[in-house]
């Protein structure tokens, strides 16, 4: 009885191992990988829209443009595939590049330590700062003239955090899902100022409102990748080699970025 009995259980437990093997070479991997990409003959991209130099929908030609829309096709050129490209913003990059509809993200996206913990970045191709954008008539040129004020913010980003950490002003902060919603939040007055990397702040300057003086809180832009996947090693790789052989250097000159 108890020689049946092991062999029972012995049957038992090969069957479902051999369920679980099934089960795991059935579901295939999302994450990005050098062979996949190939495989598929097409690197999808994370990028900006409304970013001058960075990330850019050219309305008048319908193309992108910028210098991580020139590093993403330099990739494709190298791994000898399409690229195609997917608008994102703070709220969606991530859900992208997580869900696996999207390979990669260039689209400043700014590296942290928190950040780190959930992706994989390269090495930084370029830093920016923060600053914040005001109408013309409104008297504020400092982070110390928002005192008692309100600042909008994009949902997701981490502007407000750096505006917190580079002032002792008591600002008020707003969250809009959309840049064009702060702007447009600041030229109604509903904000006093709009708060994001100067890149960005760049392409709602007007003849209404301006920049303001102050620059803080260095951001450092690089390529996400999913946490752990194996395409992060080849963007590192040639994130690298291009900052070294001046080849960043030459786009970032390319695409007019100061």
């Amino acid at each position: 009885m108890k020689k049946t009995f092991l062999r029972i259980i012995c049957t038992l437990l090969a069957a479902t191992l051999v369920m679980f093997s099934l089960a795991g070479c059935g579901a295939e991997s999302k994450d990005a990988s050098v062979e996949k990409i190939k495989k598929a003959g097409v690197l999808k991209v994370g990028v900006k829209e409304a970013t001058l130099g960075f990330g850019y929908l050219n309305p008048a030609t319908g193309e992108y443009e910028g210098l991580e829309i020139d590093l993403a096709k330099k990739m494709a050129e190298d791994l000898g595939v399409k690229v195609e490209f997917t608008s994102v913003n703070a709220s969606t990059r991530g859900q992208l590049l997580d869900s696996g509809e999207i390979d990669m993200v260039a689209a400043t996206f700014t590296i942290t330590d928190e950040r780190r913990l959930s992706y994989d970045f390269s090495t930084s191709y370029y830093t920016d700062y923060v600053s914040v954008l005001v109408r013309n008539d409104s008297g504020i040129e400092t982070l110390e003239d928002f005192e008692g004020k309100t600042i909008a913010v994009v949902t997701g980003s981490v502007s407000k955090k750096n505006v917190e950490s580079n002032t002792s002003a008591k600002i008020n902060f707003v969250e809009y899902p959309e840049y064009s919603d702060c702007k447009l939040a600041v030229a109604s007055g509903t904000a006093d100022g709009f708060a994001v990397d100067v890149s960005v702040l760049s392409i709602w300057v007007d003849d209404d409102c301006h920049i303001i003086s102050s620059r803080f809180a260095p951001q450092d832009y690089g390529v996400a990748t999913k946490k752990g996947c194996e395409f992060t090693k080849y963007v590192e790789e040639k994130i690298t080699g291009w900052l070294s052989d001046g080849t960043i250097a030459g786009l970032i000159d390319k695409n007019g970025i100061k």
